[in-house]
């Protein structure tokens, strides 16, 4: 019986380190994504020439053609996407507005406070 749940417990360990290096290529992927877009961008008019940018994650895959926002996190871009964007040193001083759902609260805390604070925690100036 012992032998039976360490088997199941390796077993266990072995699904739960796999799904975090499959997370983690994900992850990688998206932040690759990320700078491909960004470098598009630069070469068609170049980075310093935004002025501002909002700022959402999405409910739609890329290229998906669904304008569905998600909390920032919680949808397709993840938070590699957002390490990248808030990572362009030209928009560190541009206005970025954040547009994502404002009904509703988690333990009482706006999500535009979550929101704010999770890409806070992300931007290189924190």
């Amino acid at each position: 019986l012992q032998k039976r749940r360490r088997e199941k417990e390796r077993i266990a360990q072995s699904i739960r380190e796999n799904r975090a290096v499959e997370l983690a290529r994900k992850a990688e992927g998206v932040w690759h994504e990320a700078q491909a877009v960004l470098e598009r961008l630069e070469a068609t008019c170049g980075l310093d020439q935004v002025i501002s940018v909002h700022l959402n994650d999405s409910v739609g895959d890329l290229g998906s053609r669904k304008d569905r926002h998600a909390h920032i996190g919680h949808g397709t871009c993840g938070i590699p996407c957002f390490e990248a964007v808030l990572g362009v040193s030209s928009w560190q001083e541009i206005p970025m507005v954040l547009e994502t759902e404002k009904e509703g609260e988690v333990d009482g805390r706006s999500w535009d406070v979550i929101n704010l604070e999770m890409l806070g925690s992300l931007s290189p100036r924190a």
